[in-house]
């Protein structure tokens, strides 16, 4: 096994060995070559013992080869935290030849019982009206990186960089998902907007509306999905959104665990878990990607008057049928032909399109809630005064 300065040694000869001939070897000797990059980028200081000269190996002939696919490599690493729109949420196509793509809202279809010798029904699928066009537009930033960096061989440095430089890319996928959802999604509520009937129900310590969201609202928005034959699979909120699950009674009161009067309540501590109880065993995904607005001013009547606060969008969704991104090329680096330049200003970019399918039925939208306690009371007291 070479040592360290072995291989650093070698470095050069085994890259241009590798690149001449298609052999097995040399295949493996760059492999080889790319890992000994990837590790020289690593940001968690693993790998010990002198670095190599960072210009001479931007200057050598192969960087042009190795460099693009070491730097791809490590703008994919893991990011955090974790990106649930295009990981969990999104189903991702590759498409290599096409830069635009129409995708029909299809109705159901339905299965039937065969008898014995009988034929199949056949059944079409129902095309409605809402096209969903998905077109692919390039994203990217430039990295750069300065002289000293490179003079002094910081390795570490340009990893830490390029990683830097993928969160950004993979922050932006997410944004994009998430303001797709709120404009193409069905608005259930709005408290921006004029009609009172699509106003969250929430009320101030005076029983007069402040906008906030109640359980009620949540089962209607999650209803409204169901409306157009869609079952939720996922609640979507944003962190600071959180307050209106811990603060709202009901929400609350099933959401506790442990904390019921009994003996339990003297020998372990209460648990809050949003998740538990929510019906159809929604998921709760709680992403800092969701729209969210600090000190704003809603502009309806009844809001105006109330003043600042913070506001957030809430999404029930149909995760199997919510969202479509068009990858047309992956993160990567673009025009690394002559490599000293590029890596003192590196292009980072990738290639995709996201839409929305159903033309937006399968994402319901609770737009511009306020971020303040709910007051209703658990249940009305009619009082009656006997005749």
């Amino acid at each position: 096994m070479p040592t360290f300065i072995e291989s650093v040694t070698q470095f050069k000869e085994n890259t241009s060995e590798a690149l001449t001939g298609s052999k097995e070897g040399n295949l493996k000797e760059l492999a080889a070559c790319i890992t000994f990059l990837s590790e020289l980028m690593r940001t968690d200081n693993r790998l010990r013992g002198p670095r190599p000269d960072m210009r001479e190996l931007l200057q050598s002939s192969d960087a042009s080869v190795l460099f693009p696919k070491v730097v791809s490599d490590i703008l994919i690493r893991p990011t955090e935290p974790l990106m649930v729109g295009q990981t969990l949420l999104a189903r991702t196509i590759q498409a290599d030849n096409v830069r635009s793509l129409q995708i029909p809202a299809l109705g159901a279809m339905r299965a039937f019982d065969v008898p014995e010798n009988a034929q199949y029904r056949e059944q079409t699928p129902a095309f409605v009206d809402h096209q969903t066009e998905v077109k692919v537009g390039k994203v990217g930033l430039v990295v750069r990186i300065t002289d000293e960096v490179i003079e002094d061989s910081m390795w570490d440095v340009v990893g830490l960089m390029l990683e830097q430089a993928g969160y950004a890319l993979a922050r932006f996928k997410e944004e994009k998902i998430f303001t797709a959802f709120t404009t193409y999604g069905h608005a259930v509520f709005d408290n921006d907007g004029v009609t009172p009937a699509g106003w969250t129900t929430g009320k101030a310590f005076d029983q007069t509306r402040n906008f906030s969201v109640t359980f009620d609202d949540m089962i209607d928005l999650m209803a409204a999905l169901n409306a157009h034959g869609h079952v939720p699979t996922d609640l979507i909120v944003h962190p600071m959104a959180w307050a209106i699950f811990a603060k709202d009674p009901v929400i609350r009161n099933i959401a506790y665990h442990q904390g019921q009067m009994g003996a339990t309540i003297w020998t372990q501590a209460p648990t809050f878990n949003q998740q538990a109880n929510l019906p159809w065993a929604v998921n709760y995904q709680v992403t800092p990607f969701v729209p969210y607005t600090q000190s704003e001013t809603l502009s309806t009547g009844p809001a105006s008057g109330l003043g600042a606060c913070d506001v957030t969008d809430i999404y029930a969704i149909d995760r199997n049928n919510a969202l479509v991104i068009l990858q047309r090329d992956q993160v990567g680096t673009e025009d690394f032909r002559e490599p000293l330049r590029d890596v003192q200003a590196m292009k980072v970019r990738e290639r995709y399109g996201v839409g929305v399918l159903n033309g937006g039925r399968s994402v319901a939208v609770l737009k511009n809630a306020r971020i303040t306690q709910n007051w209703a009371p658990h249940q009305t007291v009619l009082s009656v005064t006997p005749s």
